[in-house]
Formats: structure tokens, sequence, C-alpha cells
């Protein structure tokens, strides 16, 4: 019969898309890394007496960081595949760009002040 014969190429077909298909949460796995990480952290740094915004602050600078550095720096293989550039090449180049980010962070981290003051200056 001509009708399944195409009915079964067209299930083959999508049998083999599904099968090589990522998983439907594999595009959106490090955004919701990065919010789970902060919404399962959040009620106890809260807990601690930690104040919200420095909190979250110090955690979007301190995922920004594990972002971009190796072995899952997400945002450093994606570059590195757009701009068809090996792995190797880019770390060393990259080093100096940590060095800031980890400046920042400790700012960030251990001066609330800094982060924290425009906030109280004009809230209060």
């Amino acid at each position: 019969m001509p009708g399944t014969a195409r009915l079964r190429g067209r299930l083959d077909t999508l049998r083999t898309r599904l099968e090589t298909a990522p998983p439907p949460g594999r595009r959106w796995a490090p955004f919701i890394d990065t919010l789970a990480s902060i919404i399962v952290i959040a009620p106890v740094a809260m807990h601690f007496g930690i104040d919200p915004v420095h909190f979250g602050l110090v955690m979007v600078v301190n995922l920004a960081l594990g972002m971009i550095t190796p072995p899952f720096g997400v945002n450093l293989f994606a570059a590195c595949t757009v701009a068809r550039v090996a792995v190797d090449e880019i770390v060393p180049r990259l080093l100096p760009f940590v060095a800031v980010v980890l400046g920042c962070l400790a700012i960030v981290a251990y001066f609330p002040l800094v982060t924290l003051g425009l906030r109280d200056l004009v809230y209060r």
C-alpha cells in the first residue's frame, strides 16, 4: 500500500529526529543552574542575616566568573566555537580578565558598603 509506506517513512524520520535531538532542557541548563543556585541558597543566606541585595550581587559576580573559566565555562566554550578558536589558545589571554573579575568579586564580597552604599543613600 502506498499510503502505508509513506507513513512508515515519516515515522522513521520522526524517530530519527527524536533520537538525535538534545533533551528539551539542555538549551536552558546554564540559566537554570544559575537561577536554581540563587533560589536554593538565598533563604539560607537570609537566615544568617545577609542582606538579599548584597547576596544577589555576590552570587551574580561569582556565577559570572564560573561561566568564563574552565572546566565548566559555558560562555568560554560558546565564544571559542563562534570564533573558531581552540580553548587552549584563548585561556592564556583570558587570565587578565579573570583576575579583574576576581578583584571585583573580592571588593563586592568584603566591602558591602561599596555595593550597598548607593542603595542605602537613595532609599533611606
